[in-house]
């Protein structure tokens, strides 16, 4: 047991040298997204949907939501939360994995991962997959917990306050990113197959843990005229009818052409072809008391099949959504590294090759750039070292877009800006929580009112263009600022936000009778209203 607890420690050290820069990463798209729905929650009492506009489930926006309330709203805040969720996620995939491989084969496949998302960088932080997958890890352990407790020792009681805690956690991986789905079925069947004369109770404690979570997700919108409809139309319809059919035109090899997942993907087929051809060779990689059961077999396959098949269905990789798929895929190429080094002649390489490996990898995709201007910041006392982290010497158009945030900031909070609200269109939607301003309108961002599908603008679409004209003149922000960007196109977009916004009936007409060009920052025009 302390030699246990010792590899754990060990792994733990090291999963946090390797993620602990990842505090200094800036937000994304999405994370800005999120970050200003959840200021709007907790400062304006703007709900998700109705207020403020996302097409996903509302899961992620109240973590935020919750850390803001909690921390304040600003990014470390949010990043250092993440980056314990992952150091965690790290050390549950460890115990879970030493149950089938070597202690050095199950940390080699965590820290592989760890170093797969810091490669991910910018795109991968902060991301619902990874966010998700702590909970199912979670659920994962609770589940072994009740299989490994022999049955003469199981207490009733307790194996159902278990399983509706593996419910719970389910549940809430399921409203972050509903594609969880597959996982909590997976887990469900795991419950039925350990449950013996109480798998129809762990299934419907397990299944009532879901849907408590799920129901108290949009509790807030039962009171609400029409709330459901609006929470409908924004994730069904819009993700149905434009969010997925935007990109439908891909074909399933067009979709995998990413050079990180292609490299993965090539790795883990090497790795796979490695072990069955020394199948009988490698079983220094594989642990004494290793589980090898059926159960085992269903847990390790059911996973895996629950982070790819969404991908085929939605159709997209975006990148972060291969995380998951990703961490699962590691598990064999550790074995296949782990057989390599043990049948080294050499003992010495045999023990330092890994950490060598590990170090390589680490220094490799670490996200130097952030961590030395922090250094850079804290040396020259600035007042913020976070934000001149993400600022100072920008060497990307990312980079360029975070510095044209902060002058448009800047300009915010000059004399005589201050007061009112705005609206920002944009692919970016971070001006709003870091000016902590309110928005005019509920569209946080250009995606309702510019994606478009191959048939063009839904009927959705254009009762929402009306909202949106009709909140800019009832409302009539201080700021009108626009994105000139062509980040984006032609992925999602055809034409940059401020021409998207021009194709909208009324809108020009709107804009010259009510507002004034005032100064263009960077990829921002602004507009000032008129008096």
């Amino acid at each position: 047991m302390r030699s246990e607890a010792k590899a754990t420690l060990w792994v733990a050290i090291a999963v946090t040298v390797v993620l602990v820069g990842h505090v200094l990463v800036p937000f994304n798209f999405d994370n800005d997204l999120y970050q200003t729905i959840g200021f709007q929650l907790v400062h304006f009492h703007r709900l998700p949907y109705i207020s403020s506009f996302d097409q996903n489930f509302p899961g992620i926006m109240y973590i935020h939501a919750g850390i803001i309330a909690l921390f304040g709203n600003n990014e470390i805040s949010f990043r250092s939360f993440e980056t314990v969720l992952h150091i965690i996620s790290a050390i549950v995939l460890f115990v879970l994995l030493r149950g089938w491989i070597s202690d050095r084969a199950a940390a080699l496949s965590v820290l592989l991962s760890c170093v797969y998302y810091d490669l991910g960088g910018v795109w991968f932080g902060g991301q619902r997959d990874g966010i998700a997958f702590f909970f199912v890890l979670i659920s994962a352990l609770l589940v072994y917990r009740i299989k490994d407790t022999p049955p003469n020792k199981l207490i009733r009681a307790k194996a159902f306050i278990l399983v509706s805690a593996i419910g719970i956690l389910a549940g809430i991986a399921i409203i972050i990113r509903p594609t969880n789905g597959l996982f909590a079925l997976v887990l469900l069947i795991a419950l039925w197959l350990i449950g013996g004369e109480h798998k129809y109770s762990f299934s419907a404690i397990y299944i009532f843990g879901i849907l408590s979570v799920c129901v108290a997700a949009f509790a807030p919108y039962y009171g609400i005229n029409g709330g459901l409809l609006r929470v409908y139309d924004c994730i069904i319809r819009f993700n149905t009818e434009v969010y997925t059919a935007s990109n439908n035109d891909l074909t399933f090899i067009e979709m995998m052409k990413k050079p990180q997942e292609i490299f993965v993907d090539i790795v883990l087929v090497s790795s796979l072809i490695y072990l069955y051809i020394n199948r009988k060779k490698y079983g220094l990689a594989i642990s004494k008391g290793a589980r090898s059961g059926n159960f085992d077999i269903f847990i390790i396959v059911g996973f895996y099949l629950s982070c790819r098949i969404p991908i085929i269905i939605m159709r997209k990789l975006l990148g972060y959504q291969f995380e998951v798929a990703a961490t699962m895929s590691m598990v064999p190429i550790a074995i296949a590294i782990d057989s390599v080094f043990s049948r080294l002649r050499s003992r010495a390489v045999s023990q330092v090759g890994p950490v060598v490996l590990i170090l390589a990898l680490t220094i490799i995709v670490y996200p130097w750039h952030y961590v030395l201007n922090f250094f850079e910041g804290v040396s020259r006392h600035v007042d913020d070292p976070v934000t001149y982290s993400h600022i100072a010497n920008p060497r990307t158009w990312f980079d360029t877009l975070l510095v044209d945030d902060h002058r448009v900031l800047q300009f915010l909070q000059a004399p005589g800006n201050t007061n009112g609200q705005i609206e920002c269109q944009g692919f970016f939607s971070g001006l709003y929580w870091r000016s902590e301003r309110e928005p005019s309108s509920a569209f946080t961002y250009i995606g309702p009112l510019a994606m478009t599908s191959p048939n063009g603008k839904t009927s959705l679409q254009r009762r929402w263009e009306q909202e949106f004209l009709d909140s800019l003149r009832v409302v009539k922000p201080a700021f009108l600022i626009i994105s000139r960007s062509k980040y984006n196109t032609p992925l999602f977009y055809k034409l940059p936000p401020n021409e998207e916004l021009a194709l909208i009936p009324g809108f020009d007409s709107l804009l010259q009778s009510n507002y004034g060009h005032d100064t263009d920052i960077g990829s921002w025009i602004i507009y000032r209203a008129k008096h």
